[in-house]
């Protein structure tokens, strides 16, 4: 029979220790990669123009935290400083008059000035909006675990779009369930590693007495 040192058995223990905090890390991020890396589609929507082009967007007024602008108020400034206003896909435009409180609100500037240049937007990264942007207004709407964004541009040849980017958290869910599993997977297959490791080190050593 073979008596073990107890420096042998701090050196097996440490085995043990140091592959099942290797491979149990690997699972994490294994799980973090399989989950948490990917790129949030944007969706786009096309707002008919105003009567007389649009210089600016002056306010808007959100139905809903959700990604589907339908509903929203959005209300511009005219080339003739008249401020029209349409409720997305529901009416036309009409004449309104403009709210000293507008300029109040929690929008943000959302799109750089042209494709690709510095954007100082406040509400996360921003559309690729591939024209020169005159103005933009957006707000981030945040949940407990969601996240959705909507932005409004107004472009140099006058058109208006709606970006919308929504952020559901199903995969923060399922990387903290699936990351526990492959936590615990790594963990279980480096102590398997290390006594079986251990096994053929003693072995070896046996044979050699």
């Amino acid at each position: 029979m073979n008596n073990q040192s107890p420096r042998s058995n701090i050196s097996n223990a440490l085995i043990v220790v140091i592959l099942a905090l290797l491979l149990g890390g690997g699972g994490c991020a294994i799980a973090y990669f399989e989950f948490m890396v990917y790129d949030l589609p944007w969706h786009t929507y096309q707002v008919s123009s105003p009567p007389i082009p649009a210089k600016r967007i002056l306010h808007i007024e959100y139905k809903s935290t959700l990604a589907d602008p339908t509903g929203d108020t959005i209300y511009v400034n005219t080339a003739d400083n008249s401020v029209y206003s349409t409720t997305l896909f529901e009416s036309g435009w009409t004449l309104a008059q403009a709210n000293p409180n507008w300029y109040d609100d929690s929008s943000s500037t959302c799109a750089p000035q042209w494709p690709g240049a510095q954007s100082d937007d406040q509400i996360w990264q921003p559309p690729p909006v591939e024209k020169n942007v005159v103005d933009s207004r957006g707000v981030r709407f945040e949940h407990a675990i969601a996240m959705s964004v909507r932005c409004y541009v107004l472009t140099e040849d006058g058109h208006i779009e709606v970006w919308t980017r929504e952020d559901s958290g199903l995969p923060i869910i399922a990387f903290m369930q699936c990351g526990l599993g492959y936590a615990f997977i790594g963990v279980l297959l480096g102590v398997l590693s290390g006594i079986g490791i251990i096994h053929f080190k003693n072995r070896r050593m046996s044979e050699t007495i």
